[in-house]
């Protein structure tokens, strides 16, 4: 046995954790991740290096005496030994595997250290004596990946297994108990096929809108044994995206042998409807939940299924735009572990449109490297498909493959709403809606821009309606998922006429239908995806949309008011039809190059240079900081009781705490610390809400001002 030690004794075992079994572990689970042989060589090589430090007599007492935790470093000497060695990829992995990946100007001065040439000696010939091989059998070939964004891609699937690799090794010593759970399963194609088919067929196949639906899936079938690649899915709202975007991954993944489907989507509350879908068809522990607010229902107990949330080795995986992209542009470990089981699979980005125009450059880049090094198929589905081709000026994406043949034929023949500018764009003041609205009765959504015009709204007396309902992130997530099914119930039953005020987080994918809309004037297509709530299963011979302009109206951002006004152009010059044309989505984002900059943070001239601190700093799906409050709503008021004094708090516990939390920020969370409408909890851990909160509008404050920011 070896008189070195990787880590401590084991709380549960009591064994010692001998450092050569460590690194072996390590290295041959990170070699298992590799598709081809020179990945593997250089994963193996990872697994070995990344602990090298630990030969060090100092990490050895510190291990054996104790210490305070990351006294003595041990990861840059094996990022300097493969410095050395010509590997510069791997010195950022290894760098960066418990911290997080550098910069390359910090990593740079790190590794200008004179003390680590000898040291690095020293700890060579330990490592050769205990492992018993020879480090320079473990040098791979010279690696040439290309030009840089590839080699930074690369850079992030090396460290994403390293992590994976060295948290798996880890967990094998300390907590055996759950380690053992962690079966990898697989997808059954073959049988998700046949119960997909048959949960179809099951469905009418009469009428104009089946037999589209029906079309547009065969369409897509035909189409799934073509390679690795882009496609889009461009339907209209309420032709089944979600079913035939499967029924198309399946067959794509068994033609293609791909092993995972990841479906991602922009809110928490389109995953529950879609999640609740699959579940139905596939069955409750065939589809994985990867979000924020979602808790498993086996609390504490580390299921496979569970455990799988951590690195994504799992065959259905439904996750957020967050949630995905946050994780492949960020640099640190419990992130990035899960990014390299996002190879050999298919992700299917749903409502494609709602990421942030700003990064649609960076993003795009960033998948195209992804395709190519993780071996991955991508799919757009949208009703508002951008233009995410390749043009002048615009380094976007080659032959996208488009599952639907035709798609203005669906366009044409599934009108189900007439477009009006009320007031011809003029603007007009809360009340002039609320008037309108109040004459025409028949129950009405009304979608703003910002919290502050929603509640302006909602605080008006209506004498028309019946009920009327608030919806916005002022509510926490376990708040407004009770409020979108009472009115679900309302508009189904038809017994009660209401009025809904709702920030844009109503706009994509929530199942509601209205007879009525109304849209403050935003980007093209929010509006038209607002209009996906209207007359949404075709019931009348049309729905009313009417878009409208705010005199003051604030937006959310600088980005969003620019494309909205873009917008105003772009409907006044050429009129109201281009909203039921599909080629003129394509033509609307091409203009938009004009208008913005699509990659506003210069995220991809920052991959180029490794900066991967930077990076991470820069994509942010939502721009501004926020600032998590827990609020006192139903379950929430006992959760705060029975966390806030608990020591630690465990992910599952912040991940209870999500659900009854809202997102404030740093302006807004300071006023209303000092004011004391917020305080922390006992244990310092988290910070609750013990101001007004309404179960109409949630956060309540004190003044106007304080929510005029505020999305």
């Amino acid at each position: 046995m070896s008189d070195f030690l990787a880590h401590s004794k084991s709380d549960v075992t009591g064994d010692i954790d001998p450092l050569n079994e460590h690194l072996t572990k390590t290295a041959t689970i990170a070699e298992s991740f590799g598709k081809t042989n020179q990945e593997k060589k250089i994963l193996e090589l990872l697994g070995y290096f990344h602990d090298i430090g630990k030969y060090r007599k100092e990490f050895q007492t510190y291990l054996r005496e104790g210490g305070q935790r990351g006294s003595v470093p041990h990861s840059i000497y094996g990022a300097y030994l493969a410095y050395q060695k010509k590997i510069n990829i791997a010195a950022f992995c290894i760098a960066g595997h418990h911290k997080g990946l550098p910069d390359s100007t910090g990593l740079k001065n790190d590794l200008k250290n004179e003390t680590l040439l000898n040291e690095t000696c020293n700890l060579e010939k330990a490592f050769q004596n205990d492992i018993e091989k020879n480090i320079s059998d473990l040098i791979p070939s010279p690696l040439n990946f290309g030009d840089c964004l590839l080699s930074e891609t690369y850079t992030r699937f090396f460290f994403s297994c390293l992590v994976d690799a060295d948290w798996l090794a880890t967990e094998s010593h300390f907590s055996p108990h759950v380690y053992t759970k962690r079966i990898s399963k697989t997808i059954n194609i073959n049988e998700k096929i046949t119960i997909l088919d048959r949960y179809i067929s099951k469905f009418p196949v009469d009428g104009d809108i089946n037999f589209l639906r029906n079309t547009a899936r065969e369409d897509a079938n035909k189409l799934a044994c073509k390679p690795i690649g882009f496609y889009s899915l461009n339907l209209p709202t309420g032709l089944g995206k979600t079913l035939c975007s499967v029924s198309w991954a399946l067959r794509h993944a068994h033609h293609n042998d791909l092993k995972r489907i990841i479906i991602v989507l922009p809110y928490t509350s389109i995953i529950d409807q879609s999640a609740k879908l699959l579940k139905e068809i596939f069955g409750e522990e065939e589809i994985l939940e990867h979000h924020s607010t979602f808790e498993f229902k086996d609390g504490s107990n580390p299921t496979y299924k569970k455990l799988s949330a951590e690195n994504w080795d799992f065959p259905f995986i439904l996750t957020t735009n967050v949630q995905f992209f946050e994780s492949i542009f960020s640099n640190k470990p419990s992130k990035c572990r899960k990014v390299h089981n996002i190879s050999n699979s298919i992700v299917i980005f749903d409502e494609v449109q709602s990421l942030p125009k700003d990064k649609f450059l960076p993003t795009i880049t960033m998948l195209k490297n992804l395709k190519d090094i993780f071996k991955t198929s991508f799919l757009f589905c949208t009703a508002t498909q951008p233009a995410f081709a390749s043009r002048e000026g615009f380094s976007g994406i080659d032959g996208i493959v488009s599952l639907v043949i035709s798609p203005a034929r669906y366009y044409t023949k599934t009108k189900r709403v007439d477009y009006s500018l009320f007031r011809k764009l003029s603007q007009v003041t809360l009340d002039d809606i609320g008037y309108e609205i109040d004459e025409n009765g028949s129950s009405t959504l009304v979608v703003f821009n910002t919290k502050k015009d929603t509640m302006g709204l909602y605080n008006q007396d209506f004498k028309s309606f019946d009920k009327k309902y608030h919806l916005s992130t002022a509510m926490c997530p376990a708040h407004r998922k009770r409020k979108i099914d009472a009115i679900k119930n309302d508009l189904v039953n038809h017994e009660k006429k209401i009025i809904v005020c709702s920030t844009q987080l109503i706009e994509a994918g929530v199942d509601l239908d209205f007879p009525v809309v109304f849209r403050a004037l935003s980007p093209l297509d929010s509006i038209i995806q607002s209009a996906g709530r209207c007359n949404r299963e075709g019931k009348l011979s049309k729905g009313d949309v009417f878009i409208f302009k705010l005199a003051e109206q604030k937006y959310p951002t600088k980005t969003y008011e620019l494309v909205s006004n873009f917008t105003e152009m772009f409907l006044q010059r050429d009129g109201l039809d281009i909203l039921h044309s599909h080629d003129s989505y394509e033509r609307y984002f091409m203009e938009l190059d004009n208008f913005i900059k699509w990659d506003k943070g210069k995220i991809d001239d920052l991959r180029k240079n490794f900066l991967f601190e930077q990076v991470a700093d820069t994509y942010k799906i939502i721009d501004s900081p926020a600032q998590t409050v827990v609020v006192p709503y139903n379950k929430g008021e006992k959760l705060i009781s029975e966390l806030g004094h608990k020591p630690f708090l465990s992910r599952s516990d912040f991940q209870k705490l999500q659900l009854y939390s809202v997102q404030m920020y740093p302006n807004q969370f300071e006023e209303s610390l000092s004011s004391g409408l917020i305080q922390q909890s006992p244990n310092g851990l988290f910070f609750i809400w013990i101001g007004k909160y309404s179960d109409d509008v949630g956060v309540v404050f004190d003044t106007t001002e304080a929510i005029d920011l505020v999305i």
